[in-house]
């Protein structure tokens, strides 16, 4: 070798000039640490999809397939290597999506959900787990996803429940990226269901008049007094207090909602408390219960439901309430078609707009964040009212 020439074999042998028939310095400095394959491909589609191999800063080897030309692998490649030089790469590891989806239900979401909500979580990311769980989370796609939800709609799952599903994945993959787990979320690019409005049960005024006698001979009858009778959710009505009802000014206050399942305390809904006028059959059946609740103080004592709800079991403590077993037990005694508790809540609603009350104080009984709300969920009005507004038309404009 000349003197005064540097072997190419030194430590600054990419900053040489390449010869013919080799690669550029460059190239050969990205080759030490990536380069990109033809990946296998069905005949025809030969060049359709490249393979990307990659090692990062702990010298982990990552392999990924790209959809496209050589020169969109090349530009992968190439984003890879510069996360990985500025420490913004994605490092999943062999982590599965069911072990990722598993501790971060329990880690990071369990955190800041409700009890209800997180059994609804949970039940999602069974689902997500029993599809989706065996593949490594760092190589999860939108058509992993996608066939996903084919599956799920050829099982006869309803677009809602998919919805509800896609929901709990979707921010269980966008916090994965906020941990710098995977590059992008695979669930911000898929295609869902589309979604059937719900609309819940409505009852007549006569089943309205067999349900309520009914339900004054069950444990829980009140539940369904207060869902027909002020239109209240079944965790605003469990933090009902007797303090919250004045039976003399003919009102109640919903000040707090409760967790049907651990019977924690919160806000409601909306975050606000508004005020409720009180029917005379709801005051009237509430004046009997309170003295019920009086005579078992005394006989049982200071300690029998100190904290004065309406709704409690026979010790004097709120209890968990499964309203589905309780709606089938008093519909089965009445002799009516099988409702939600919640329906109760629709049916109070859709009475009072039948009957011409404005929509805005609907709303606002109703705790609505927004009356657009009301119009959105009650526009199935019935309709008499509709004809109601025909007639009233018919008046003004008939001839003497």
């Amino acid at each position: 070798m000349p003197p005064g020439r540097h072997s190419p074999r030194g430590p600054f042998a990419c900053t040489g000039r390449a010869g013919a028939g080799q690669a550029r310095p460059e190239q050969e400095c990205a080759m030490a640490r990536g380069h990109i394959r033809p990946a296998r491909s069905a005949p025809g589609r030969e060049g359709k999809a490249w393979t990307i191999h990659y090692r990062d800063s702990a010298g982990a080897q990552h392999q990924e397939t790209v959809q496209g030309g050589r020169r969109a692998a090349q530009q992968a490649l190439t984003q890879r290597l510069r996360a990985v030089d500025t420490g913004t790469h994605a490092a999943a590891g062999g982590l599965t999506v069911e072990e990722y989806l598993r501790r971060w239900l329990e880690d990071s979401a369990r955190l800041s959900l409700a009890p209800q909500s997180y059994r609804s979580y949970r039940c999602a990311v069974n689902n997500w787990a029993a599809a989706l769980g065996r593949h490594r989370l760092d190589r999860l796609s939108p058509l992993h996803i996608q066939e996903a939800i084919r599956l799920a709609e050829e099982a006869d799952l309803s677009p809602v429940t998919i919805q509800r599903y896609h929901v709990t994945l979707h921010r269980a993959l966008r916090q994965a990226v906020e941990w710098n787990l995977i590059p992008f979320n695979p669930a911000d690019r898929v295609t869902l269901p589309r979604r059937v409005r719900f609309e819940g049960a409505v009852l007549t005024e006569e089943e309205c008049v067999k349900l309520l006698a009914a339900a004054l001979d069950d444990t829980y009858g009140l539940l369904i007094l207060l869902g027909l009778g002020l239109g209240l959710r079944l965790g605003e009505a469990l933090g009902l207090r007797w303090g919250d009802v004045d039976l003399v000014g003919g009102q109640v206050t919903v000040r707090r909602s409760m967790q049907a399942i651990d019977r924690s305390v919160k806000d409601t809904k909306c975050g606000r408390i508004r005020q409720i006028p009180l029917p005379r059959f709801v005051g009237e059946h509430l004046r009997g219960e309170q003295a019920r609740h009086e005579g078992e103080r005394r006989a049982m004592g200071p300690g029998w439901n100190p904290e004065g709800y309406l709704i409690v079991g026979r010790k004097g403590r709120p209890v968990a309430i499964r309203s589905t077993e309780i709606m089938h037990r008093v519909c089965k005694r009445a002799g009516v078609r099988q409702v939600r508790l919640h329906d109760l809540r629709h049916t109070h609603a859709t009475l009072l707009l039948s009957k011409g009350e404005d929509v805005k104080a609907v709303s606002e009984q109703l705790g609505h964040a927004d009356v657009r709300i009301t119009l959105m969920v009650y526009h199935h009005v019935q309709p008499a009212a509709r004809q109601g507004l025909a007639d009233r038309l018919d008046d003004a404009f008939r001839k003497p």
